[in-house]
């Protein structure tokens, strides 16, 4: 049977000033059931993220032998993030039942420890990211992805945001850099 996790985040940089003419923002939908097998994640704001242990295995699994050149590298470097991503869990459980991943995200630039933020954002993205609210004792329905010049196309860095629909930030990757 496979375990709950509790990923544990800290995030204390100010987040990347915006560039609004080439802002992109996606209101997401979220889950607001509690996975069987989860990892959480504390973020610097207080909210919990909340991942299904066997998304994180089904990216570790995507890797293919027939996809394009580009495709399969990408695919393996993800597969790398969500094997990161499982070995930074401890056998401690948090309130939620989940069990605790101790890596801490100390800035907004990806690095060995925190390049499996980007399993995160896709999992987010592929409706599978959930937020935990301890002030409420609640998930949150919905929650914020702003893309922020993520291709590079007006300055020398892109990123994706993911916030609170308040604007408060949990997370954020680099997505570009020239």
């Amino acid at each position: 049977m496979l375990s709950s996790v509790l990923v544990t985040m800290a995030l204390a940089l100010p987040a990347p000033p915006a560039s609004p003419s080439l802002q992109a923002v996606h209101i997401l939908e979220l889950p607001t059931r509690k996975p069987r097998e989860c990892i959480s994640i504390m973020t610097g704001q207080g909210m919990v993220i909340v991942l299904a242990r066997p998304n994180i295995e089904r990216v570790m699994s995507r890797r293919s032998s027939r996809a394009p050149k580009a495709q399969k590298r990408f695919l393996e470097l993800q597969a790398q993030r969500a094997d990161a991503l499982l070995k930074g869990t401890t056998e401690h459980r948090d309130a939620l039942g989940c069990l605790v991943n101790n890596q801490l995200i100390r800035n907004f630039r990806p690095s060995v420890q925190s390049n499996w933020l980007y399993v995160v954002f896709a999992l987010f993205k592929e409706g599978e990211g959930r937020v935990w609210d301890p002030a409420t004792s609640a998930f949150l329905k919905k929650a914020r992805l702003v893309d922020d010049d993520e291709h590079c196309g007006e300055g020398p860095a892109g990123f994706e945001i993911l916030e609170t629909l308040r604007g408060e930030i949990m997370a954020s990757v680099q997505t570009c850099f020239r």
